[in-house]
């Protein structure tokens, strides 16, 4: 058994803004196919600790040309959300692109700086990317400071090497270099001027592009010297004292005074200042204010073991593996396990734009580059969502309605009566029937509903109960996030352009059963329609015989429904729906009455108040026109507001956070095997939590085609290191 072993251990540098500092992202899969779901966790980081304050993520999933395919709302608890989004069985595109933020992200109202990344899908077994070369240039600093020396990290989008050059304004040659195979370089060099352009060519055709240069005239840098790591100040300003502060969290551990002479540039050692702790902030400080700022991070040997103990690759075979750190720390995370006919995971990590960072040999040192909009200060305000609503009155017509309000109540307190307020009706779709209670609203017209925090579609029914109030033409508005509701993705020239491309050479087919020896059959579709709970109640109960047993396309519950106050008859009733549903016309329907044929007879309504439900069927057998038929189910007189008079009613549906689901395990020791399993995720978990120093043991259950797999595991500890480790496991 071969193990392809790789362990990334990244360090998480406290941020003194609020922008949202580092967000870690972790799918189940790298790529995917149409129709397949895509299991992801989320980790929310800031100042070195899972953020507890943010509760609530925004993920928008869509295509290149920024359409939005769907907008996810998820709750955060403890700096961790999860969830999962299934690709539309006939999406046609090979790359899914996807926005995430919170409100660390949302500055005067609009959303700044979102993570964004792009997932590959299949089509016939192939990914082509629309190339688009891009550079991004990361510098010290942030920006290029002449007459020192400068580290460049160079980044394309593209995944082969490139040829470059550093070249000065004059066109001199200050460096010449190559990527490695994924388009990255790490440069070096001394400048003598701080305007450096690099020039590069792909496909023959040629490109410039300008270094950023700092925007002060002070930085801080590490250098390793041997196994000393020092300190450098740079100091181009002219100032010849500046005064340097180190800290670790609020206590202060250096405070000095630094004289320069002509050369402008000083070292200090640091390796004893951290003390046994991970991290500490460096500032400097020109006659009282900050001119440069530095945080730095000690990193870690931790390798956690991740052991394969039972490799079995055979159909639906019995795999186990263990997982263990040598820590005494709590950690949290998600694992993976998927066909290892696919590439290697996926790294998606978000740093904010402010954030500049490179490594020494034991330090990370991170810059905070302040992008001219300081939220230092400004608390950020979150909470977990819940359903909020408003009366709406056009023109002047809500000042007489409280006037109409104000005097009612003055009526009714002469005759020892309490006047009616509104009546508020809830329910889940998945829910038959509703909760009711009685609510009053302020003088701005806020309702006051009760706190409903809910998943998926929320339909409420808002109706005046006061003989007096009911008269008065309103509308409800509402709201559950105070998000920003975005109508397109935000998407960089950067990540259109990213290569992804991508051959699967494996035996997964979304259409066919692909056997080992060539031989395929067709998979059946099993299409689910998700049938809202209250209609299917009405159905069981109305319903019979040959009504019973064929799908209507429409169903429509009539006590329940949004219907115009003008309509009162049958033939009211018919018109507004053949305006509102045109298919209705084309019908040629039967009209029907209580489950009874048209040979049966049957008196029909003549009011609307008599009918409860309605169905709709496109084809019926008894109708001679080979149309269909529309089934009215009636209760009686007055049966539509026998609850709160005959009154307008006001239907709403919103939606609230989206839902979750379950990832299906299955267990072949004790459920009888199928005759075909092409599952490509065998093993998902989001919420794992592993005991430091302690072994956590997993197993799965191989599928029909895969000969090796992906073991992809997400750690974060209390003391705010995260680990993405994976590991193929093969024969």
């Amino acid at each position: 058994m071969k193990l392809l072993f790789i362990i990334i251990i990244l360090y998480n540098i406290p941020f003194n803004l609020s922008a949202q500092d580092i967000i870690h992202f972790h799918t189940d899969r790298p790529v995917y196919f149409p129709g397949d779901t895509i299991w992801y966790k989320s980790y929310f980081i800031h100042k070195d600790r899972l953020d507890t304050t943010i509760k609530n993520m925004s993920l928008l999933i869509g295509n290149a040309n920024e359409t939005v395919l769907e907008d996810q709302l998820r709750p955060i608890y403890r700096g961790i959300s999860y969830g999962q989004f299934v690709i539309p069985r006939d999406f046609k595109e090979q790359e899914l692109y996807f926005n995430l933020f919170t409100k660390r992200n949302v500055i005067k109202g609009e959303v700044k700086n979102p993570m964004e990344f792009k997932i590959g899908v299949f089509q016939d077994n192939e990914i082509i990317s629309k190339k688009s070369p891009q550079v991004k240039c990361t510098v010290e600093g942030g920006g290029i400071l002449k007459n020192s020396f400068n580290k460049i990290q160079i980044k394309w989008n593209l995944k082969e090497r490139i040829n470059a050059y550093l070249k000065d304004e004059k066109g001199n040659i200050i460096q010449s270099f190559t990527t490695d195979s994924l388009g990255q370089a790490d440069l070096e060099i001394f400048a003598l001027s701080d305007k450096l352009f690099l020039h590069w060519e792909f496909e023959s055709k040629p490109y410039i592009d300008a270094i950023p240069v700092s925007k002060n005239l002070v930085r801080l840098r590490l250098r390793d010297r041997g196994n000393r790591t020092y300190l450098f100040v740079d100091n181009q300003n002219g100032a010849q004292d500046l005064k340097l502060e180190f800290r670790i969290e609020n206590y202060k551990m250096l405070d000095t005074l630094i004289h320069f002479d002509n050369k402008g540039t000083d070292s200090l050692q640091i390796d004893n200042l951290l003390r046994g702790r991970f991290y500490g902030n460096f500032s400097l400080f020109d006659k009282g204010y900050r001119s440069a700022y530095l945080q730095v991070r000690q990193t870690s040997d931790l390798n956690p073991s991740l052991t394969v103990n039972n490799f079995n690759v055979e159909d639906f075979g019995l795999n186990k593996f263990t997982v263990n750190v040598a820590s005494q720390v709590y950690w949290n995370g998600s694992i993976s396990v998927y066909d290892g006919n696919l590439p290697p995971p996926l790294e998606l990590t978000y740093e904010s734009p402010d954030f500049v960072s490179f490594n020494s040999k034991i330090f990370k040192y991170t810059y905070v580059i302040d992008e001219g909009y300081s939220r230092e200060d400004e608390q950020i305000e979150d909470s977990v969502f819940v359903l909020k609503a408003v009366i709406d009155m056009k023109g002047d017509k809500w000042e007489k309605f409280k006037e109409t309000r104000r005097k009612r109540e003055l009526k009714l307190k002469g005759k020892n009566k309490e006047m009616r307020l509104m009546s508020f009706g809830f329910r889940l779709l998945t829910e038959p029937n509703y909760s009711y209670q009685e609510i009053d609203f302020d003088l701005l017209g806020n309702l006051k509903l009760p706190k409903l925090t809910f998943y998926d579609t929320l339909e409420t029914r808002f109706v005046q109960i006061d003989d007096r109030l009911k008269l008065v033409d309103y509308d409800v508005n509402l709201t559950f996030s105070t998000l920003p509701k975005q109508s397109k993705l935000k998407l960089s020239k950067y990540l259109l352009g990213q290569d992804i491309s991508l051959k699967y050479l494996g035996r997964y087919n979304p259409d066919y059963y692909q056997y080992e020896f060539g031989n395929s059959e067709l998979k059946e579709i099993k299409i689910t329609n998700r049938i809202d709970a209250r209609k299917l109640m009405l159905r069981k109960k109305f319903s019979e015989g040959w009504f019973l047993n064929h799908d209507s396309f429409m169903d429509i519950d009539l006590l329940n429904y949004d219907l115009p106050p003008w309509i009162s008859t049958l033939n009211e009733l018919k018109d507004f729906l053949y305006h509102k549903y045109p298919k209705l016309r084309s019908l040629q329907a039967e009209f029907l009455v209580n489950n009874r044929h048209n040979y049966q007879g049957g008196e029909l309504p003549m009011h609307v108040s008599e009918i409860e439900y309605i169905r709709v069927y496109e084809k019926y057998i008894y109708n001679k026109m080979g149309g269909g038929a529309i089934m009215f189910y009636t209760t009686g007189v007055d049966a539509r507001n026998k609850d709160i008079g005959t009154s307008k009613i006001q239907i709403k549906k919103v939606s609230g956070y989206s839902d979750f689901h379950d990832f299906y395990l299955p267990d072949y020791e004790t459920q009888n095997k199928p005759r075909y399993d092409d599952r490509q995720t065998l093993f998902w978990t989001s919420d794992q939590s592993i005991g430091g120093g302690g072994e956590s043991h997993f197993e799965f259950f191989n599928n029909s085609i895969s000969k090796s797999y992906y073991i992809h595991l997400n750690l974060f500890s209390e003391g705010a290191i995260f680990i993405s480790q994976w590991k193929k496991v093969t024969e």
